[in-house]
């Protein structure tokens, strides 16, 4: 087990997963937006392209939906939001026999795990959670939420049509 400190902590667990077949990531919106790692995510990015490093991501509903497209836009990365509503500040990263365990911060810290089990226990959480069909919300920001997606998804010239809606606040 190892302690890594700072955004050099950060940017140190990065390096090492450019040596795996694939990255998991479980929370971290903050990790990916933090404004003092932008240029060392577009060069982490760059390496993990050449290398056709596959990125997943699961984020918490804090992150952006800019962040998602961004994500979304960059070559061998999937990303989504989790399907629960829970804030997730810290984050879990998975790649090879690797579990890194970070906490957000002002001075981030990551735990970094060297456990095959370990690293395939959290795996196996995170496919349960990417693969989930149903996603549970609650309250009107949520409704809202939701309708919007649904205008984003429709194509030029669709419609949604809502039948037995009320048109005010209730």
């Amino acid at each position: 087990i190892a302690v890594l400190e700072g955004n050099d902590g950060v940017e140190r667990i990065q390096e090492r997963s450019l040596g795996a077949d694939a990255v998991y990531l479980l929370g971290g919106s903050d990790l990916r937006a933090r404004t003092e790692l932008a240029s060392y995510w577009r060069t982490y990015d760059r390496k993990r392209a050449r290398k056709k490093l596959k990125l997943r991501a699961l984020y918490d509903r804090s992150a952006s939906k800019e962040l998602l497209d961004r994500e979304n836009k960059l070559p061998e990365t999937q990303a989504k939001y989790l399907p629960f509503g829970m804030a997730s500040p810290a984050w879990f990263e998975m790649f090879g026999d690797q579990l890194a365990i970070g906490i957000p911060g002002a001075d981030p810290l990551v735990f970094s795990i060297r456990s095959p089990e370990a690293a395939a226990s959290m795996k196996q959480y995170f496919e349960f959670l990417w693969n989930q069909k149903i996603r549970l919300e609650r309250g009107v920001a949520a409704m809202e939420r939701a309708f919007y997606d649904m205008i984003e998804e429709l194509s030029p010239g669709e419609q949604y049509l809502v039948l037995g809606a009320s048109t005010g606040w209730w």
